[in-house]
């Protein structure tokens, strides 16, 4: 049994851990997932390129 609870206990940390960078540095991510979307789409034009999107600042 004492197994069984570390492993809820290490997982719990690993969650809470997530939880935290995402909390913590959520411009940067957001910036960042939108950049990586942005690159994906089917019609991206590397000309029409728009040179802030790569950019993090956290001042909203």
């Amino acid at each position: 049994m004492g197994a069984v609870t570390t492993v809820l206990i290490a997982i719990g940390g690993v969650i809470l851990g997530w939880i935290t960078i995402e909390i913590a540095y959520k411009p940067c991510l957001e910036k960042g997932r939108d950049a990586i979307d942005h690159n994906l789409h089917p019609d991206y034009d590397p000309d029409d390129q728009d040179n802030n999107i790569y950019t993090c600042s956290f001042e909203s």
